[in-house]
């Protein structure tokens, strides 16, 4: 098979970011290891990212107040709020442009996987409540949650590819993609059952990853930004900055 360039270049990207995680193998100060391997994933999504969109690290907040857990990426769109209280990279993002999370880990097990899967819940049941915004529209704007990891202690091994589906689809429902770097990779796109890459020469696994998850980035912002940015005034800015009374009692009474 031919190959174009862009191809080959993409594969490259791919290979790179394989050798540099490799690189810190040896490293002993983890939350630095940890801190780079993160960076890494970020410069290969942002080869492929147009301007309009933003990546950092942080907490996601919604109207109410209600925080998430401290994410590795956070995936923004640019057009329809600014981050909050941003430095460098870190910050406090509202939960309406966010539109992707990334949880970067050197081990992937069962056991991360399910844990994630269970972070997903949380952030979707809080901070994605109907309730933590005026327009009580939050749960239709849920962020893409994926995670990618690097090693390996024998996952799925004597798994075949219909039971290594069926794992993921009970117990990663709330998640939309789990890679594992130069192994697999499973995005809960097109059927209920979601599709499995395994790896190949080129990192097809990484690649599909990637791709997929951007393309519906961009399908998810041009969705949300029609739908409440281009036919309806709303008051989002107003309502995180603005210190009003009758908002606050909005969500006081909820609340109750």
């Amino acid at each position: 098979m031919n190959r174009t360039p862009i191809q080959e270049f993409s594969s490259g990207i791919i290979t790179a970011l394989i050798e540099n995680v490799a690189s810190l193998k040896g490293f002993d100060q983890k939350t630095v290891k940890g801190q780079l391997r993160e960076q890494f994933v970020t410069d290969v999504l942002e080869e492929f990212l147009t301007n309009q969109f933003g990546i950092g690290t942080g907490v996601i907040i919604n109207q109410r107040g209600d925080t998430s857990h401290q994410i590795d990426t956070i995936i923004y769109d640019n057009r329809i709020l600014p981050p909050f209280i941003k430095k460098k990279d870190v910050g406090v993002f509202p939960a309406e442009h966010v539109l992707a999370v990334i949880e970067t880990r050197s081990w992937l097990s069962k056991s991360i996987i399910k844990k994630y899967n269970d972070l997903a819940k949380q952030l979707f049941e809080k901070v994605y409540h109907p309730d933590a915004s005026i327009y009580q529209d939050l749960a239709i704007m849920k962020p893409l949650f994926n995670i990618v990891g690097f090693y390996d202690k024998g996952i799925f091994k004597n798994d075949s590819r219909t039971e290594i589906i069926e794992w993921m689809k009970k117990n990663a429902n709330y998640l939309f993609g789990v890679c594992l770097v130069n192994k697999f990779s499973w995005l809960n796109v097109m059927t209920p059952e979601g599709s499995l890459k395994m790896v190949d020469e080129n990192n097809e696994e990484t690649k599909a990853f990637i791709a997929v998850v951007l393309d519906n980035i961009r399908t998810l912002s041009q969705k949300r930004f029609i739908s409440y940015m281009g036919t309806r005034h709303i008051d989002w800015l107003s309502i995180y900055i603005r210190d009003q009374k009758g908002i606050k009692k909005i969500f006081d009474d909820r609340s109750r």
